[in-house]
């Protein structure tokens, strides 16, 4: 899955988007979820055809997906999408064709998206993407938060859950041989480390367990100037 000129570093590093495991990595409000949804668009707009994506939110609810993926794939200010009804003629026509070339993404199948109000675990994940296989395999799936995602069991600290995160994860990703990207938060200490110094795979969240996992990981980090 080649992401075109909008990621050529990526498209470079990783020859575009490959089977298994991908983590965008970043402290709190770095952008991980603008760059996954930056990725659907990129993924939508060369290969909107044969393309068929499904995307699970664990932050971001519906109606905010839709303006995020309109800001990016009309070039506009997502404030400007927020404020629709202030906007100029010439913005609010560029917003409504977002709508709708969105709403047609969705309604042929080619986009699938799912937030907390529906899919709250990764058993009701499975079913959605298990789903999905019976009008064709879909070629990625992008999970957003993960760390918001309800476990069923229970569990004495953090890092023995997130453990089992990782693990249900990977799963998804081995048993439908498809590229799963996924966002995740690093640890608070490590937000604030020196950008020659790189994060390693256990910088992400209590366990290292996630970065062992994945075929790749993108770290996101603010550049000082």
């Amino acid at each position: 899955h080649s992401l075109g000129e909008d990621f050529l570093s990526l498209n470079k590093a990783m020859g575009g988007l490959q089977k298994g495991l991908t983590i965008i990595a970043g402290g709190s409000n770095i952008g991980k979820t603008a760059s996954l949804v930056s990725i659907v668009q990129s993924l939508l707009k060369r290969h909107s055809i044969h393309q068929k994506i499904i995307y699970f939110s664990f932050d971001d609810d519906h109606e905010i997906f839709i303006k995020r993926l309109i800001s990016v794939h009309q070039n506009c200010d997502m404030d400007q999408v927020l404020a629709y009804k202030s906007a100029s003629p010439a913005t609010k026509k560029l917003i409504l064709n977002g709508y709708e070339i969105i709403g047609r993404y969705m309604a042929n199948g080619t986009l699938v998206f799912r937030d907390m109000r529906k899919v709250d675990s990764f058993q009701k994940m499975n079913a959605v993407i298990r789903e999905s296989i019976s009008n064709g395999l879909p070629n990625v799936v992008f999970i957003d938060a993960i760390f918001n995602v309800e476990m069923n069991d229970k569990f004495d600290a953090n890092r023995s859950e997130n453990i089992a995160r990782a693990k249900l994860l990977k799963k998804i990703a081995d048993d439908f041989g498809i590229p799963v990207i996924t966002s995740a938060e690093v640890q608070k200490e490590k937000q604030e480390c020196d950008i020659k110094e790189p994060l390693g795979k256990n910088a992400i969240m209590e366990s290292g367990k996630f970065g062992y996992n994945a075929a790749y990981i993108i770290t996101a980090f603010p550049i000082r100037f």
